[in-house]
Order: C-alpha cells, then sequence, then structure tokens
C-alpha cells in the first residue's frame, strides 16, 4: 500500500463498491443524570429497570457515508470517478482558512442522549417481604442467574459551530495530477471538491450544520452462579447502524469468570 497510485497492478481497473462505506468520529463530554428502580420482587423473581439522561457537548466531529463509488485508476498521476453518492459532515477546533486553532467556542456541537434497558434475577432463597427500615439496611439477596438487556446511547448531536454539511449526488469526475494538488487549508480543498464535481465552490456544500448520532447500541448480559465465590459472566454489545452519520460501536463478546 506504500506505493499508492504507483502500484502497477491496481490500476486500469473498473472499481465498483455498491457496498455502503461509512466511517465517523466524535470527540465529546457528557453529564447524565440516573436512576433506577426494583419494579417488581416476589417469590424467587426481582426486576429491575434504570435510566440515564445525557447531556452530550462535542468537541469535534466527523462523518463519511458513501452508497455508491465507481472509479478507475489510469495511471500514477489520475483518478477517473465515474460515478459518487456520497455524505459528508465535518466540525472541528480548527480554523479552516489559517489552519490555526479554534476554541471558540469550545463545544462545536450539543445534543442528549440516553440508556435504558432491565434486569431480571433469581434469587436462591425466597424473598422476604420484611421491612429493614432504609435501603442500605436490606440484607444483599445471592442469585442463582441475572439476566439484563439495555439500549445504549439513543441520541446524538447537532453541531451549529464551525461545521459543514456536503453532499455528492451521482456525479463524475477527473482527478488529474493527483499527487501534486496544491491545497494550503481545508477551504480549499472543500472549494476544489465541489469544483470537480459541480463545475462550482458551493453546490457541494449543502449545510452549515448537521446532525451526529452517538454510538448507538444493544448490550446483553448474563450472568451465572457456579458456586458461592464464582459466578460465570457472559456480555454483548452490538452497534446498530440506525443512520448515515452514526457512529458504529464495534461489536464486543466477551464470558469472564469472575
Amino acid at each position: 500500500s506504500w506505493l499508492g497510485l504507483s502500484y502497477a497492478p491496481q490500476q486500469n481497473i473498473n472499481y465498483r463498491d455498491r457496498i455502503p462505506v461509512r466511517a465517523a468520529g466524535m470527540a465529546w463530554a457528557e453529564i447524565a443524570l440516573s436512576y433506577a428502580n426494583t419494579f417488581y420482587q416476589r417469590g424467587f423473581d426481582v426486576w429491575t429497570t434504570g435510566i440515564s439522561v445525557k447531556r452530550a457537548m462535542a468537541f469535534g466531529g466527523f462523518y463519511l457515508y458513501t452508497s455508491d463509488l465507481d472509479y478507475v485508476i489510469p495511471d500514477d498521476t489520475t483518478i477517473i470517478v465515474n460515478n459518487l453518492n456520497a455524505d459528508m459532515g465535518f466540525a472541528g477546533p480548527i480554523d479552516y482558512q489559517t489552519n490555526s486553532f479554534n476554541t471558540n467556542p469550545l463545544f462545536k456541537g450539543k445534543g442528549f442522549g440516553v440508556d435504558v434497558g432491565i434486569t431480571y434475577k433469581r434469587l436462591l432463597r425466597y424473598h422476604s417481604d420484611e421491612d429493614y427500615g432504609p435501603l442500605c439496611a436490606y440484607p444483599y439477596a445471592e442469585y442463582k442467574y441475572r439476566i439484563g438487556i439495555a439500549l445504549l446511547d439513543f441520541g446524538g448531536v447537532q453541531f451549529k459551530s464551525n461545521a459543514v454539511k456536503m453532499k455528492i449526488d451521482n456525479r463524475s469526475s477527473t482527478w488529474e495530477n493527483v499527487d501534486d494538488l496544491p491545497f494550503t487549508n481545508l477551504d480549499q480543498f472543500l472549494d476544489t471538491l465541489s469544483y470537480k464535481f459541480y463545475g462550482d465552490y458551493t453546490s457541494a456544500r449543502v449545510a452549515d450544520g448537521y446532525f451526529q448520532w452517538l454510538p448507538l447500541a444493544f448490550s446483553a448480559q448474563f450472568d451465572y452462579r457456579l458456586t458461592k465465590q464464582w459466578y460465570l459472566n457472559a456480555s454483548l454489545i452490538h452497534g446498530i447502524p440506525l443512520a448515515k452519520s452514526l457512529i458504529v460501536r464495534p461489536p464486543e463478546l466477551a464470558i469472564t469468570p469472575r
């Protein structure tokens, strides 16, 4: 791959990517308010639910989504794009003309997210209805197994400051001398991108802001009591690609003795 466009075996081949290609990232901070409650406990059964509402404040973000990319590389200095259908948005802590650091405002976008889940627990012993007074006085109830499911990070951030959204809607272009393009700032690159596909410097820019989804995911956990001292835990987290601008969370599967 270090040869770049000079790698001869990739030249003069018509590449067609019809499967969506996506990339996204965001840097943000959160402030959360959480609440949980045991809404049913009788016999050996205990049901608990909880919710967290989070205020998300993003320093910057980006996304790129292409649903159709058809191109040919005839030589080491040219790319011929037969068709491109793509959406892109970004907001960063830099000045797009001077390349200087931009922290005014510090947060380029703000939004909300929600986590919500429910847990079932099967107790080892029959639940006692005795009133122990304050919650901290209740004895610990050992369980045989515990199952929980949750929806994580449902929500997103609206970028309004220093943000750009671009769209290329089934357009073609020829890029010559791509190994020597004279970009000195991001604005010049965006102007060239629009000009190459639309013949002017503004048509590809569709908005001065965009909405970016948080890394939405489904989560499931199972905890099983092996002995008095040992439990076996299985956890699954799987991202849900709900939208083009969503940050896709990588799947996680773990089986852990504890």
